[in-house]
């Protein structure tokens, strides 16, 4: 979608509020069998009692509400744009989440739905919104005709920019020449976690071509995880999944969910443990050791 050629009155007064960054067809892959999540809440260190469904979780109220005075008011960023993305890879990720294996022959353009999906998601979580500022922050004005300084402070522009960040970075994995590999791996049972932070990279993302540079795992369900791998990666360890939980509840900030309560308990207890360990542990080094 061309962001330039929106017309923006259209969509003025038009609101939606509850604004999820991770999407709730998503969310849907990782719950029990009544629909719903048990939840971590990081920053109160408590896993919550009731269970709650897809739609009670990974948002913020008007995360991508824009504001152009007192009267007007639109969500045209989560209503239009961010639903256009979601629409046009919902049903590639249902099928990740559900399809036989042997039916999913990761065609190029499916690869391309989901590469494009977890590019924008990358740029779309609370935890790449301090690296977006400083990206809007230390950027140079290209024309003297515009006041860069006056859109920098202007709260309507940073959000749009990081629709355009997004893209930019899609843009420098379509220039890239590296060859991955890809790859979904099942295990029997629900065993993966999903948080605020769910791509798990070898190493630290530094550049916008690091996306396709770097090795990382992303799990569609509970029992499903994508690998995107220089080297083929044709099995992946039952200890590799436990480790890649370990990174999501390390790397995430507000909330980790699952459906299987035991398990979110279970994994929790072991993030704490490996917390208060005096042993340096990168658990980023030890998963992808077999790869």
């Amino acid at each position: 979608m061309d962001v330039s050629k929106l017309d923006l009155t259209k969509y003025m007064n038009v609101l939606s509020t509850r604004h999820h960054y991770l999407p709730q067809f998503l969310l849907k892959g990782f719950a029990n069998s009544d629909g719903l999540l048990f939840i971590y809440d990081k920053r109160q260190d408590k896993i919550l009692k009731k269970a709650r469904p897809p739609k009670s979780i990974f948002f913020e109220n008007n995360r991508n509400t824009i504001e152009i005075n007192e009267e007007t008011k639109s969500s045209i960023l989560e209503d239009v744009i961010y639903k256009d993305i979601d629409d046009k890879t919902c049903q590639v990720i249902k099928k990740y989440q559900s399809e036989k294996l042997e039916k999913i022959d990761f065609n190029s353009e499916e690869t391309a739905k989901i590469i494009s999906f977890l590019q924008f998601l990358f740029w779309r979580i609370p935890k790449t919104d301090n690296t977006v500022n400083d990206l809007i922050d230390r950027a140079t004005n290209a024309s003297e005709s515009i006041n860069f300084e006056f859109l920098r402070n202007d709260e309507v522009f940073r959000k749009f920019q990081r629709i355009y960040i997004s893209a930019h970075s899609l843009r420098e994995f379509k220039n890239s020449t590296q060859k991955k590999w890809v790859n979904l791996h099942q295990n029997n049972n629900s065993i993966y976690v999903i948080g605020d932070y769910p791509i798990v990279f070898r190493k630290a993302i530094t550049k916008f071509s690091d996306f396709n540079d770097i090795d990382y795992l992303f799990a569609f369900s509970a029992n499903r995880i994508y690998s995107s791998t220089k080297e083929a990666l044709n099995e992946f360890p039952a200890i590799n999944s436990l480790l890649y939980n370990l990174c999501v509840i390390t790397q995430s900030e507000n909330y980790v969910a699952s459906g299987d309560f035991i398990l979110l308990k279970q994994m929790v207890k072991s993030y704490k443990e490996l917390q208060s360990s005096a042993y340096a542990f990168n658990e980023n080094v030890f998963i992808f050791s077999t790869i």
